[in-house]
């Protein structure tokens, strides 16, 4: 077999691009500075991204504690999380796909990881809740606040990193 030649316009862009290095040395301290303004821009996505999650759960917590504030007057407490939480769900899963992680990505198979972050989000609800209210006799309603800050921290994790997480086909 013989070796094949290689093109002349293959030979001219190792050329140009040899000479460009030659000639385009970039000090090592704007490299330093391109680094820290890559991680700063990041940085500000991650927090732009973590503020509007922020608004949506203020909204949503409003509606879902709401919610729970009201049917736990009426019904068990732990049937009140439960009515609360899919009620809130679907609310949450409105404005997480189309403001805070815009997605293209089929609703159907969206949605249902959605929901299987906020399954495991509220089986934590109910054990908290379970292990506050009844084995340290706390309040449902300020025990419904405490969990809070737990439930956050998973829902939008498991948010970023697996309901909306976008997949590129390569």
């Amino acid at each position: 077999m013989g070796s094949a030649q290689p093109s002349m316009e293959g030979m001219v862009n190792v050329f140009l691009r040899k000479i460009r290095v030659e000639i385009v040395k970039i000090p090592p301290i704007f490299l330093e500075i391109r680094e820290h303004m890559y991680h700063f821009f990041d940085r500000y996505a991650f927090i732009h991204q973590f503020s509007k999650f922020t608004i949506v759960g203020i909204l949503n917590t409003i509606v879902g504690y709401g919610l729970f504030f009201i049917f736990v007057s009426y019904i068990n407490y732990l049937l009140a999380t439960i009515l609360a939480h899919i009620i809130a769900v679907t609310h949450s899963y409105i404005w997480n796909r189309y403001w805070v992680f815009p997605s293209h990505n089929p609703v159907l198979w969206e949605f249902l990881k959605f929901n299987s972050v906020y399954l495991i989000v509220l089986l934590e609800n109910l054990v908290l809740m379970f292990f506050l209210v009844g084995y340290l006799s706390v309040n449902p309603k300020i025990a419904g606040l405490l969990v809070l800050p737990i439930t956050t921290l998973i829902s939008y994790f498991g948010h970023r990193h697996w309901s909306f997480k976008t997949h590129i086909k390569k």
